[in-house]
Formats: C-alpha cells, sequence, structure tokens
C-alpha cells in the first residue's frame, strides 16, 4: 500500500508520517505540494499513484481565519475539494482531517457524526467547507473530526500553560469551553486503524473523556509541579477574534464499534507527551 501525507512537516503529519513509517508512505510538506494549486496536486497525483492520501494540511490559526477568510476558505475549502476530485480520478481513497469546530457548541451531550452542523467562526465555516466538496467530489473518502490537538512537533495549548506558569505569578485560563483533548500520536494512531477496518464517511477520533481549558492546563501544571496561582475565567474575559464553541466534545460510539476499542484517556495521553517533551 502506497500512502502519501500532505502537510507532513505539521505536528499532525510528523506523527501520522511515523505511524505509517513501515507502509510504502511518502510525506510531501507544504512547500513540496501547495493542496491549492490544480496542477500541483494533479501532477504529484498522477506520478506518485498512491493507495490513500491522508490530508493534514490545513489552515488552522482559528484568530487569524477571521481576518483572512479568503485563504481559510482556499486551504481548508478548495484544497480537499481538489483532493478529493484527483483521488477519485485515480480510484484513491482520501482521508482528511476536519474539526469539532463544525458545531455551535450548544449541546449538551457528546456531538455524533451525522448531528447537524452550524459553525460559529470562519475556521469551521471553512473546515465545513472541506468536507462538503470532498463528499461531492469523491465516493472513497474518510473524514475524521477531531479536536484540541496538542504533540511533539508543533506550537499549542500545554506548551504555552507550561511557558506561562515558569514565567508569570499567576494565570488565567478559560473555563466555560469543554473538549476533547487528543493527542497527535494517538489520532496518527486511529487514522491507521479506520483505514484498517476499511472504514468510510465520517468519524469522530479523539483522546477520551473531557475537560475545560482550565481542568486541562491545571492538570499540566500539577504533573509538572509548577507551582503558580490559576485561575478559572469566563471566555468574555478575552477578547478573541473568533467565536469558540462552548460545548464540543465528539462522541467515539461509531469509532468503538468501528474498530472495538477506543483512544486512551486524556490525561493519560498528556502525562505521555509530558514524558516525552522533558
Amino acid at each position: 500500500m502506497k500512502v502519501l501525507i500532505t502537510g507532513a512537516g505539521g505536528m499532525l503529519g510528523q506523527d501520522v508520517l511515523k505511524v505509517f513509517s513501515d507502509l510504502d508512505v511518502i510525506g510531501l510538506k507544504r512547500e513540496e505540494l501547495d493542496i491549492c494549486d490544480e496542477d500541483s496536486v494533479k501532477n504529484t497525483l498522477l506520478d506518485l499513484k498512491p493507495n490513500v492520501v491522508i490530508n493534514c494540511a490545513a489552515f488552522t490559526n482559528v484568530d487569524l481565519c477571521e481576518s483572512e477568510k479568503d485563504k481559510a476558505f482556499e486551504v481548508n475549502g478548495y484544497g480537499p475539494g481538489l483532493l478529493a476530485s484527483f483521488c477519485s480520478k485515480i480510484s484513491c481513497k482520501l482521508i482528511h482531517i476536519s474539526t469539532d469546530y463544525v458545531f455551535d457548541g450548544t449541546s449538551t451531550t457528546p456531538y455524533l457524526e451525522d448531528d447537524p452542523t452550524n459553525p460559529i467562526n470562519v475556521y469551521g465555516e471553512s473546515k465545513l467547507k472541506g468536507e462538503e466538496e470532498i463528499k461531492k467530489k469523491s465516493e472513497n473518502y474518510l473524514i475524521i473530526r477531531t479536536s484540541w490537538l496538542f504533540g511533539q512537533g508543533g506550537s499549542n495549548f500545554i506548551k504555552t500553560i507550561i511557558k506561562l506558569g515558569i514565567e508569570q505569578n499567576s494565570i488565567q485560563v478559560v473555563n466555560d469551553q469543554r473538549g476533547c483533548p487528543t493527542f497527535t500520536n494517538d489520532l496518527a494512531q486511529g487514522i491507521r486503524h479506520l483505514l484498517e477496518n476499511n472504514a468510510q464517511g465520517i468519524f469522530n477520533v479523539t483522546n477520551t473523556g473531557a475537560c475545560t481549558w482550565f481542568d486541562l492546563a491545571k492538570f499540566v501544571l500539577e504533573k509538572k509541579n509548577i507551582k503558580v496561582k490559576i485561575d478559572p475565567v469566563d471566555s468574555n474575559k478575552f477578547k478573541r477574534p473568533a467565536k469558540r464553541p462552548h460545548f464540543s466534545v465528539l462522541s467515539p460510539k461509531k469509532y468503538r464499534t468501528t474498530v472495538k476499542s477506543t483512544l486512551r484517556h486524556w490525561q493519560q495521553a498528556v502525562i505521555e507527551y509530558l514524558t516525552m517533551s522533558n
């Protein structure tokens, strides 16, 4: 099986590359394959003829998406559609990474894959557009919705909190947004398990359990033994360009039914990540 990974230089892409390293795998960074360039996509896919494309390329700066809407829709919407179109031409499966932000956060129970979408920011809108383009242009696809990623190969919330905890006497962290922190290494393994089970359609893949950003920060600082005053605050305390859903917990039920297991609890994943990062 030949696997092509786009966005292979990113935090998730690096871990996907590792998890698939025993196969015939090719990882292309953004400068090597621009998923928004039709000729580049066409020539790369026709030349390499992969059996599977895993699209980890994305514009993920949620706040910047608000001011760079055209770029967000190009990378997160148009690009995945291009990939789907040419994957379809060479009978190649497309695995695409999407987000919990396709939901508005008004639910009080974990979101299922077929729950109505209603994004409340440009990032979520652009990612939903990508999902729609893929569904229109390919029948052999796997869309994976995930959330709150952290990993070794890029900037993330945990790194930021550790830095703030060391540098400041006190910090404030949002306590009215609830989701599922997800370790990129675990997500990469989840992607592989779904592929090995010939999964099709949309799947939620996150570490299990849920928490607020405050819960996550508190857990990280305790495990790192960083003594700092940490206060929970409402999100309206911080004026940010993009709205965030207050509740974006994704249900693992469909994944569990298909793979016969779930990803481990987010706390276990954080502990391993912290050990690896020491």
